[in-house]
């Protein structure tokens, strides 16, 4: 079974139909029908109901939340997380929140599912799936 960890901009690039839209709506697809495992760190989800809710308001940044639960996403949050996710931000350099990210993946074996480039540091340790053309 294939697994994946959405970054917030994965989720946000679905949610606003940006580029690579398709492939995370694919992937989340797949966990709707229980073909795939999808998960995405605490620290993620709070980004993704910030920018939403900023943007849309509360109440789509809470539908847009509901919708992730609702298809099978598994909100990943934890003391090992945290302190996996700080030494990435130490060694590599990450932002916060894509460390988390980083860290899921990495604990869970899946595909990274990112937008931007700032996880081309860590391509030695997780498989990024990008969604536009990294840096």
């Amino acid at each position: 079974m294939s697994r994946y960890v959405l970054d917030a901009g994965a989720a946000l690039a679905f949610f606003k139909m940006e580029p690579g839209f398709e492939k995370v709506r694919e992937i989340l697809g797949e966990a709707g029908e229980g073909r795939s495992r999808v998960f995405i760190s605490a620290v993620n989800l709070g980004e993704v109901y910030y920018i939403v809710g900023r943007e849309s308001g509360r109440d789509k940044a809470e539908k847009a939340v509901g919708f992730l639960e609702q298809i099978g996403c598994r909100v990943a949050a934890d003391r090992e997380l945290s302190l996996s996710a700080a030494g990435l931000k130490l060694t590599r350099k990450l932002p916060y929140a894509d460390a988390h990210a980083a860290a899921l993946a990495i604990r869970e074996k899946a595909v990274l599912v990112a937008k931007d480039g700032d996880f081309e540091s860590i391509e030695d340790d997780v498989k990024v799936q990008w969604l536009v053309p990294s840096k």
